[in-house]
């Protein structure tokens, strides 16, 4: 008995070693209607991340709470994390920064984001609670005109409103001939998100 509690304890002591020594985490959150398998691409080329997928998108300030709950059930609040957001997950990822400075969040990294909303919806409906999280933020402009998005757009979300970030928390932004879907498969910005992990 005292030989399997020593076995034990050695296994939980390794689990939580590699945790501390594995690298950065990267918590990944999915689009609106996206399934966790919509990040898969960027889940693959980003060893040290996981995708947390929030049970619903709207009000903001719920799927942030959602996702919380999520990072505490897994044990990963105390751990330094960036959080990943594709499209709306990128707002969810800026709420949860803005409303939970006791998590230890290094940096934001957004993708394809509505960050400054539409033009057709009120503003408060993509309105998120400030934080001073240092924001990496990417946007597409391969996509086709359409009466809702300003040109040049991604398809889904117009390049302005990506970019449409606090001056002082935003450290860098890239702009791809990609649409709103190619940005989450694309090696480029796999890349790209990998050298900003590090930095």
């Amino acid at each position: 008995m005292k030989k399997q509690i020593i076995i034990a304890l050695v296994l939980i002591f390794l689990v939580v070693a590699n945790l501390s020594i594995a690298g950065e985490l990267a918590i990944l959150i999915p689009g609106w209607g996206g399934e966790t398998e919509q990040l898969s691409f960027l889940k693959e080329n980003l060893p040290d991340s996981i995708v947390i997928k929030p049970a619903r998108m709207m009000p903001i300030y719920e799927a942030a709470d959602d996702v919380l709950s999520q990072i505490k059930d897994k044990g990963l609040a105390h751990q330094e994390i960036t959080l990943i957001g594709f499209s709306f997950g990128g707002l969810i990822a800026r709420e949860l920064a803005g409303r939970y400075s006791e998590l230890r969040i290094k940096k934001i990294i957004t993708i394809g984001t509505p960050n400054g909303g539409y033009w057709v919806v009120p503003g408060f409906v993509f309105s998120v609670t400030p934080s001073g999280t240092p924001l990496y933020v990417i946007a597409g402009e391969k996509g086709t005109e359409k009466w809702y998005l300003k040109s040049p757009n991604d398809g889904a979300v117009d390049v302005e409103s990506v970019l449409s970030v606090p001056p002082e928390t935003l450290k860098d932004s890239v702009v791809y001939p990609l649409s709103h879907l190619d940005l989450i498969k694309s090696q480029e910005v796999a890349n790209q998100i990998a050298a900003w992990l590090v930095e």
